[in-house]
């Protein structure tokens, strides 16, 4: 009797322990995404089922449906480490009237006279460095190298992934947002389109400032004798404003196909 008790609850704790184990292992792995979906995982390494998008390290991803020519296929340099400043400089040239000034005197003096020559003159220069100091955050992004496993969850209606190729069944591509930075909105907030014109997969996107420049124009006093002089440029200060040319911001995109599930 004695051994058949100690038999018994070496069993039951057998049995315990094994169905314990069952309760912490998951009844299925992986998940419902399809195969070939590109995301953002917080985390510093792809889970099961997942592999890092090496291609897109250092881009920002930019939806571009509707041209497929330009999917996978980087615009500008990767932007490595801490890299946030993003310098960038600007040149400007244009043209500016400085006047002219003509002086007759019928006695000897000494005057003030500028030593540059009158008319409209031409000017060019470049920008001291800006940086554009655009704040973002870093985060790994993965690829999806399985099939949907059996008995997971399905996606929800609406959710948005990447894709390198076409959509898989019972998702759209969508051109909604092509060429466009896709920046989070608040809770209740309706998606909406701002900013400027989107880019096209082929060039980073540029901007333009106005400009307004002091010259200063010095003079001089030199003898002169009786008579009349003509050509000189008037002195003080003379101002030109323009706009400068265009230079890229250096925010580097990868385009790729945008899907949405149906």
């Amino acid at each position: 009797m004695s051994s058949f008790k100690k038999d018994s609850k070496v069993n039951l704790f057998s049995r315990l322990t094994a169905a314990l184990l069952l309760a912490a292992t998951p009844c299925w792995a992986g998940d419902g995404m399809p195969q070939g979906a590109i995301t953002f995982i917080d985390a510093t390494d792809c889970d099961a089922d997942w592999s890092t998008y090496t291609d897109a390290d250092g881009f920002f991803l930019i939806p571009l449906t509707s041209d497929d020519s330009t999917w996978g296929q980087p615009v500008g340099s990767s932007i490595s480490g801490n890299a946030f400043e993003l310098p960038h400089e600007h040149s400007l040239s244009g043209e500016v009237n400085v006047g002219n000034k003509d002086w007759c005197s019928s006695t000897a003096t000494n005057t003030a006279l500028s030593a540059g020559k009158p008319g409209n003159q031409n000017y060019s220069g470049e920008t001291s460095e800006g940086i554009t100091n655009l704040p973002w955050m870093r985060l790994l992004i993965c690829e999806k190298t399985s099939a949907p496993s059996s008995g997971a969850a399905t996606p929800p209606s609406g959710m948005l992934a990447f894709f390198e190729s076409a959509c898989p069944t019972d998702w759209s591509g969508t051109e909604d947002y092509d060429g466009r930075y896709l920046v989070a909105l608040p809770s209740g907030a309706s998606p909406a389109v701002f900013g400027g014109s989107p880019v096209d997969g082929t060039s980073a996107p540029s901007h333009t400032h106005d400009y307004s420049v002091t010259f200063d124009i010095s003079s001089q006093k030199p003898a002169l004798a009786t008579g009349c002089w003509n050509g000189y440029a008037k002195s003080n200060d003379r101002t030109a404003t323009g706009v400068t040319d265009a230079a890229e911001t250096g925010f580097s995109y990868l385009p790729l196909l945008l899907c949405k599930k149906d």
